[in-house]
């Protein structure tokens, strides 16, 4: 088995452009006292990156609503180097004031992300998987504490990663269908047992929050994606609508979160998800979570799984 993964870099804080902290110090995230001065102050804000992202582009309208396109072609997988720009433009935002929302969607047409890079995980180089897995954790810190409204325009399939990504954010917009003849249902869920690998532990809490425990547990152990109209049904999306309607409707949606006033509305949104949060809320539980992740990704039958998977990926590939 693989030895202990060390993590890369600093901690995940609960940063990414927060309002002070205004809960009793007991209350803290990850069960750590704070110190109640302290936990009234505002962190610094985030810098902007200085050179422009590589696997997004962003735009940011007359109302200060930003809406990120996800472009890391070929299906916008999450690898270390996409964690690190997405999670350092993300901080950037949240504190940045003239944004008021942000909207994420995606450029290539037919997905919305298929979630990690496979690669990351098969045969992983130690070090770098504590850096991957690290941010990949920093990542999902950013969304469920994110301080501004986050909209999600699931324009494609959501699989894996994707889905985590759609369920941190505040609301979720899906197309129904593809643009094919056959009109073929495009699909969100978490499918990693279907690779031999469980879900983290902070995203199966969260999961469970948005479409209750029986249906999580379920799904999870099952690996299932259902279509966008069976989401719907579920709760895991809250709107389904036409590739040409999906747009407009993120706007609205953004409009409507942030006409609420944002500390009561952030406030809400944090102890909403604080029980997800405190499983990597302080660096012990992260340590914790990057060396189990890394015992489970280097057990031989996993491996095998992923090989299979990346040989009928390359397969696939050399056909078209």
């Amino acid at each position: 088995a693989m030895r202990p993964m060390s993590v890369g870099g600093a901690p995940p804080t609960m940063g990414g452009g927060r309002p002070a902290d205004i809960r009793r110090p007991e209350e803290a995230v990850g069960g750590e006292p704070v110190d109640a001065e302290e936990s009234m102050t505002p962190p610094e804000p985030a810098k902007k990156p200085e050179n422009p992202p590589k696997f997004f582009t962003y735009e940011v309208d007359e109302q200060g609503f930003c809406t990120i396109s996800l472009s890391r072609k070929p299906v916008n997988s999450f690898s270390l180097e996409f964690f690190e720009e997405f999670n350092e433009w993300m901080s950037w935002m949240g504190d940045n004031d003239e944004m008021k929302a942000v909207i994420l969607t995606s450029s290539i047409p037919g997905v919305f992300s298929a979630g990690l890079d496979i690669n990351e995980l098969h045969n992983p180089k130690e070090d770098r998987f504590g850096f991957f897995w690290s941010s990949f954790q920093h990542f999902f810190v950013i969304l469920n504490a994110f301080p501004k409204p986050l909209i999600c325009a699931i324009n494609g399939n959501s699989p894996a990663g994707g889905c985590i990504m759609a369920i941190g954010c505040d609301y979720r917009i899906m197309v129904d269908t593809d643009s094919s003849a056959e009109k073929r249902p495009y699909r969100i869920g978490l499918n990693e047992t279907k690779l031999g690998i469980p879900a983290p532990r902070w995203v199966m809490k969260r999961y469970a929050e948005v479409v209750g425990h029986r249906n999580a547990e379920r799904m999870l152990q099952l690996g299932e994606t259902p279509t966008a109209v069976d989401a719907l049904k579920l709760g895991l999306v809250d709107e389904v609508c036409s590739a040409d309607e999906i747009k407009a409707k993120a706007i609205l949606a953004a409009k409507k979160y942030a006409s609420i006033e944002s500390n009561a509305r952030y406030m809400t949104r944090r102890i909403m998800r604080e029980e997800c949060l405190a499983i990597i809320g302080d660096e012990e539980g992260q340590r914790y979570d990057i060396e189990a992740t890394g015992s489970i990704i280097s057990h031989p039958d996993v491996q095998k799984s992923l090989t299979t998977y990346l040989e009928r990926l390359s397969k696939g590939r050399s056909k078209k």
